[in-house]
């Protein structure tokens, strides 16, 4: 009888039958992890599944222990680790079209002309996530601000976004101790998007804040737009300026021996 394999027939302790229908167990609420797969053009790509708020799934440079690792055949033989962002950072939301864009342009056989296209469709979802509203007008006047050379390439991204901004710029040299500014004369008053599409160790990001902290913006009026960011940058800018909010489209692992994101995308140029 079918039913009987519902029933409970174990001897209770006054020796009577117990005919008790055996519960069922609940759903498991635990987060799930994100399932990582391999791909020839991009070594990191999600799968949509549940994840536990504000955290971004990466994969450790080096592990040996396969501890943690999902029993699904598609994961890589290394441990899933998260790190968990700081308040003042926006990753954009993990979707089909944000893996695709990332795995195009990370592609070292993407032609150059479909590198353009697609980075600057990153840019223009990084530029409307920083864009705040209230009501139904702008929160103030913006200006963009990019850090030569490679925060150039994102200048034409924001103005597909924001026709006539301004656009202001600033040299960091190598020693990331000069800085030579050329700014708009009302900076003060603006939102500024401090644009650059790699952060790495965070040396030129926090030296361009500086220059801009200096020329009368408010640390609270300043959003830093990248594509890709290591943790260690991301670290070392939030640490010292936690008013600023950083909106990136992805975290990468982290840097390898020469200050290198990895997995990156090389070196980010659009000319």
């Amino acid at each position: 009888n079918p039913i009987s394999n519902l029933i409970d027939n174990s001897i209770n302790k006054e020796g009577r039958k117990s005919n008790q229908m055996i519960p069922t167990p609940p759903p498991s609420t635990t987060p799930q992890e994100p399932i990582i797969e391999d791909s020839p053009s991009h070594p990191i790509i999600m799968k949509k599944s549940p994840m536990i708020h504000n955290q971004i799934p990466i994969q450790p440079l080096t592990t040996t222990s396969t501890s943690s690792i999902n029993t699904n055949t598609s994961i890589p033989p290394s441990i899933i680790t998260s790190y968990l962002l700081p308040a003042n950072v926006v990753c954009l939301p993990r979707t089909n079209q944000i893996d695709a864009l990332l795995t195009i342009i990370r592609d070292k056989a993407t032609a150059r002309g479909d590198f353009i296209f697609h980075s600057d469709r990153i840019i223009r979802l990084l530029v409307e996530e920083g864009n705040e509203f209230k009501g139904i007008g702008f929160k103030g006047q913006i200006c963009g601000v990019s850090i030569m050379r490679a925060g150039e390439a994102m200048e034409q991204g924001l103005r597909e976004c924001c026709r006539s901004v301004r656009i202001g710029k600033i040299l960091i040299q190598r020693d990331e101790e000069t800085a030579q500014p050329k700014l708009p004369p009302d900076i003060e008053s603006r939102y500024v998007l401090l644009l650059d599409p790699m952060l790495a160790t965070g040396g030129s990001a926090i030296k361009a804040i500086e220059v801009l902290l200096s020329n009368g913006v408010a640390e609270e009026k300043i959003l830093f737009l990248n594509l890709l960011a290591a943790p260690e940058g991301v670290t070392a800018v939030t640490s010292k300026f936690s008013k600023l909010k950083i909106i990136t489209a992805f975290i990468d692992e982290g840097l390898d021996d020469k200050k290198y994101i990895v997995p990156g995308l090389g070196d980010f140029d659009l000319e």
